[in-house]
This record gives structure tokens, C-alpha cells and sequence, in this order.
């Protein structure tokens, strides 16, 4: 032992150095080959489905397009009940690959929009369709009120017209009445003084008659 240490010592016994296995021109490789290089027929071990199988990418299909709805869903761009209807229906197999997943989402989204304005734009006309027949029977009320308040102040015209037509018939009357009072008094004066005027010619007058007669009387007797 003491002579493989003196041998180590003086250099005789040396440690080899530890081989590397260089990964470069694996990596090298590997970058050309996700370009498309050496991957011809001739550099082909293995059946189609052993090199990349149905399986697997089945599984990276799902993977992708779960991880779309997940993210849609978190960005408020789909709501809890659409993630799970196009979940089943990416399950069931309905879309062929993400970007027709992203392409009938969009479509819908789109449909969704053109709803939701179609509905916007039928509210606006209905509430303007309000607002068009609250103002035309507004109008119509007013047009109302003024023939009604026009048929009161006719009425109101009329019943004026009436009361004066009426008053003037009531002076008309106590004109005629007064007139005819007027009238009746004069006639009974004038028969009163006819009356007196009788009377007295009935006084005075009466033996002039009686004279009248008794000169007829002797007359008759005479010629008797």
C-alpha cells in the first residue's frame, strides 16, 4: 500500500477522467426534427398509431378545448350554462378541431348580440309606438276638451242669450202692462167724466124733456 501511494505521489497511478456523454447533437436533432426534417418514410420505426396514436390525440383535442372553455368561462365570455353545454358537446365529439370550437362559440356569441339589439332596437320602437299613441290621444283629449269647453261657452252663450231674450220679454210685458194700465186709467176717467157728464145732463137735462113732452101732450090735446 505505502508503494501505490508513492506511486499515486510521483504521478505513475492517475485518475482517468470521466467520459460525457454529450446530449448537443441529440438536442440539435430534436429541434430539426419538430421542423420536419428526418422524419421521412425511410426514417419511420414503428405503425402510424404507435408513432402517434388516436388515444393521445383524443386526449390533447379534449385538453386544448377544455382549457378554452375554462379560460372563455373565467373572461366572462361564456356563461356557466353554455361552458357546460358545449363541454358535453366537446365530449360527444361535435367539433373536429379548437378553432371550429372557437368559431361556433363566436357564432353564437354573434347570434346572441344581433338578438339582444334586434330586442333593443323593438323596445326603443315599441316605447316610441307608446309614446306616438299617448301623444296623438293626448292630442285627441285636447282636441276634446276645447270642442267641449267651445260646446259650454255656446251653451253658456245661449243660456245668455235666452235670459236676455227673456228679461227683455219680462220689460216688454211690464211695459205693455204699465200701458195698459195707463190706458185702463185714462179710459175710467174718461168714464167717469162721461158718467159725470151724463149725470149732470140727467139733472139739468130732465126737464127739458119733461117740458118736451108736456109741449107734445098740448099739442095732441089741443089738436084734440
Amino acid at each position: 500500500r505505502t508503494a501505490v501511494r508513492k506511486l499515486i505521489r510521483d504521478g505513475f497511478i492517475i485518475k482517468k477522467p470521466q467520459k460525457i456523454h454529450s446530449r448537443f447533437r441529440a438536442r440539435q436533432r430534436a429541434i430539426e426534427k419538430k421542423k420536419g426534417r428526418h422524419l421521412g418514410h425511410g426514417s419511420r420505426k414503428g405503425t402510424r398509431n404507435a408513432r402517434c396514436s388516436s388515444k393521445m390525440l383524443w386526449m390533447k383535442r379534449q385538453r386544448a378545448m377544455r382549457r378554452l372553455l375554462i379560460r372563455y368561462k373565467l373572461a366572462g365570455k361564456i356563461d356557466r350554462k353554455m361552458y357546460h353545454r358545449y363541454y358535453l358537446k366537446a365530449k360527444g365529439n361535435s367539433f373536429k378541431n379548437k378553432a371550429n370550437l372557437i368559431e361556433r362559440i363566436a357564432g353564437e356569441l354573434n347570434e346572441k348580440k344581433r338578438n339582444q339589439q334586434l330586442l333593443e332596437e323593438y323596445k326603443v320602437r315599441r316605447e316610441e309606438a307608446l309614446a306616438r299613441k299617448v301623444e296623438k290621444e293626448r292630442r285627441k283629449q285636447k282636441l276634446l276638451d276645447e270642442q267641449l269647453k267651445l260646446a259650454e261657452q255656446a251653451e253658456k252663450l245661449r243660456l245668455e242669450q235666452e235670459a236676455q231674450k227673456k228679461r227683455a220679454e219680462e220689460g216688454d210685458k211690464k211695459k205693455r202692462r204699465r200701458r195698459k194700465k195707463k190706458d185702463d186709467g185714462q179710459k175710467g176717467k174718461g168714464q167717469q167724466k162721461g158718467k159725470q157728464q151724463a149725470q149732470q145732463q140727467a139733472t139739468g137735462g130732465g126737464g127739458a124733456d119733461d117740458g118736451k113732452k108736456k109741449r107734445k101732450r098740448r099739442k095732441r090735446g089741443s089738436g084734440n
